[in-house]
């Protein structure tokens, strides 16, 4: 039966460039269905859309099972696209990360897809959503299997492009096309930082290795051109190269100071939010840093940043999602804080448990974002958890759903447990006070605003009617699915992890650690108690304490509030200074630069018509022009004769 399951799994390996073609081909499909007015259908749209990510998903287990019988093994297959002093080439890698990762996406997206049936059933553009859906499939799965840095920039400029389409899917609505706008710009900030950071490791790659044969920067010899750039440059080039490609990761990643897009993603329609803040374009910020990791990890400045970057984020979007009341941007600064722990993780060095708490982060935060969604419609598309309440009598599924990825992503129990408890053991045993209480704090500071949300929306006083209950089935299996994902994959990854994800040599997932695990679980429910002394039992002492906590004049809740107004100052920044400058730089072009090429086309075609109209064909005309000109210019010497005799010249 091994043996067997060995070959079907090779087979599949080496025909996984079959998924990228998949939701290509159903996308013409669906354009195809959706022309002809009295065939379309959306059955038929879904069930090409399911087949497609299904059957990628196939390949993924397969890929996994094919990595889990040979450790360590890959699988790289290339076309050369270009053969010079270098080779650029295109093709599919496959390795445990790989593997893994085109497991979850192909999952998540499965879901997603499930659960877009229900939701957009009823929309006039539901035909173009399934499109945007699998031209993101197509993106994020040639992302991943990519086999080099050059082709994963393709790729990643073709996710930014699917990700502004799906923030703007509703253009009509000015939020919704301003956010596809922000979160298109800030990116392309970060890509131009990457580029620069990759032609530099090209340049390099190609003065230093003479192994003029090699796919130039593949990640199969990545570690090696790396190592080569760090025993040629100095210190501070090498940082710069590093910073430089690490901005473009924390653009991806919504990190500080580029977090503002990430809250532009709640207009896009719920399931394309879910898909964006679990697998999609915040999984290429962390799968991309896991592959360069080898060249950040040579620089203990880079790691140093990296950790520093990744616990302000953390904190920071932790404190403004305490104060939030739109459901979506709890979820949204949630989205940014959880991922700055996934960076505090690569930068002590706990690569495995980086990687499995992003892989718990995903699973988890796709529940709880097509759980808002279903909920928000049910609830007349409110989304204030103020005027919510007592939501867990009429819709039982949604809060039992909930809970399960609030108890999770704080780290309490389920999944969240084994992936925050292996991830807070590296940091502690990374021996920074600082950074471990930056830790508890963001632990405290999550579970408090996770807390909050459930009982405002589930608990409580009924201050809302509910319209309807999606009732449809794709919804309310995928909830479940992914429920029962939450539950029980950390269960199933606790004891493998660390031997199948690892970099360098294998690692073993410490979350058995009493004292530190009763320490963790300790801040989780006791920032649990005071949100349900808050927001449930109405305790004096506490709403006394909320009241001066909350009051429109304090200043730490202003901040929290308004998001340290990092999104305000960017606006200022780019309509009264970036504007400006690009108006003048208008003028320059138009009127200066433009003016001096009209200029010299005016006086072309002033002396072409006079020399046009001299041309009579007459002698005796020639002759009188000749006259004229040279007397024209003897008087001209004379004169400066004349003027150089008076100077004395």
């Amino acid at each position: 039966m091994n043996a067997v399951l060995t070959t079907i799994s090779e087979y599949f390996v080496q025909s996984i460039a079959t998924v990228l073609f998949l939701p290509l081909w159903v996308v013409l499909m669906i354009f195809i269905n959706s022309s002809i007015p009295f065939l379309a259908s959306k059955k038929m749209t879904l069930n090409l859309t399911l087949g497609s990510s299904f059957l990628g998903f196939v390949f993924a287990v397969f890929s996994l099972f094919y990595c889990i019988k040979n450790p360590q093994a890959l699988v790289e297959n290339n076309i050369t696209w270009m053969s010079t002093d270098f080779q650029i080439s295109f093709g599919v890698f496959v390795d445990n990360l790989s593997a893994l990762m085109l497991v979850f996406t192909s999952l998540i997206c499965f879901v997603v897809q499930l659960f877009s049936f229900g939701y957009m059933k009823k929309d006039e553009s539901f035909h173009r959503f399934y499109i945007y859906l699998n031209l993101f499939m197509f993106c994020i799965f040639g992302f991943i299997l990519a086999s080099n840095v050059i082709q994963s920039y393709v790729f990643l400029e073709l996710v930014g492009v699917i990700t502004y389409l799906l923030i703007g899917f509703w253009y009509k609505k000015r939020s919704a096309t301003r956010a596809a706008r922000k979160a298109f710009i800030i990116n392309r900030i970060g890509d131009v930082c990457l580029l620069i950071g990759i032609v530099v490791l090209v340049y390099f790659s190609v003065v230093f290795n003479s192994a003029q044969n090699m796919v130039t920067l593949s990640y199969s010899t990545l570690q090696f051109a790396v190592e080569t750039l760090y025993s040629m440059v100095s210190d501070n080039a090498y940082l710069a190269i590093g910073v430089l490609i690490f901005l473009g990761i924390m653009a991806k990643t919504a990190q500080i100071p580029m977090q503002n897009w990430i809250v532009g993603t709640i207009e896009a329609p719920a399931p394309a939010t879910a898909l964006m803040n679990s697998f999609g374009i915040v999984a290429v910020g962390v799968y991309l840093c896991a592959r360069f990791y080898p060249l950040f990890i040579l620089s203990k400045s880079l790691m140093i940043f990296i950790t520093f970057i990744g616990i302000v984020t953390a904190l920071i979007g932790a404190y403004v999602a305490m104060s939030q009341n739109d459901l979506r941007k709890i979820l949204a600064y949630s989205t940014s804080s959880q991922l700055g722990v996934v960076l505090v993780g690569f930068g002590v060095g706990a690569f495995s448990a980086s990687i499995f708490c992003f892989v718990v982060h995903g699973v988890t935060k796709a529940l709880m974002f097509l759980v808002g969604g279903a909920l928000i419609t049910s609830l007349k598309n409110e989304a204030d958890i103020r005027y919510m309440g007592a939501c867990r009598e009429k819709l039982p599924l949604y809060a039992f759903s909930f809970f399960i990825g609030a108890i999770s992503l704080c780290g309490a129990l389920f999944s969240g447990f084994y992936s925050e408890a292996s991830l807070f053991n590296s940091v502690l045993d990374f021996g920074n006070e600082f950074l471990s209480f930056g830790f508890l704090l963001f632990v405290f500071m999550s579970a408090f605003y996770l807390f909050r949300a459930y009982f405002l929306i589930f608990e409580g006083d009924k201050k809302d009617d509910i319209s309807q209950d999606f009732s449809e089935w794709t919804i309310k299996c995928s909830i479940v699915l992914l429920s029962l994902i939450v539950i029980f994959i950390g269960y199933i990854l606790r004891g493998c992890f660390g031997d199948f994800i690892f970099f360098i040599s294998p690692d073993k997932l410490n979350y058995l650690n009493l004292v530190q695990n009763v320490l963790l679980l300790f801040v989780v429910f006791g920032a649990g108690f005071i949100a349900y002394q808050l927001y449930m039992a109405q305790n004096k002492t506490y709403i006394i304490l909320k009241e001066k906590a909350l009051n429109k004049s304090n200043l730490p809740y202003k901040l929290s509030y308004n998001a340290f107004y990092f999104d305000k100052v960017s606006d200022w920044f780019a309509e009264s200074l970036f504007l400006r400058l690009c108006r003048f730089f208008d003028f320059i072009e138009k009127y200066v630069i433009g003016g001096i090429f009209v200029v010299l086309a005016l006086t072309t075609r002033v002396f072409s018509y006079i020399f046009s109209r001299s041309q009579t064909g007459n002698v005796q005309s020639y002759v009188t022009y000749s006259l004229i000109v040279l007397s024209g210019v003897l008087a001209v010497v004379a004169v400066l004769y004349i003027l150089g005799s008076l100077m004395g010249v």
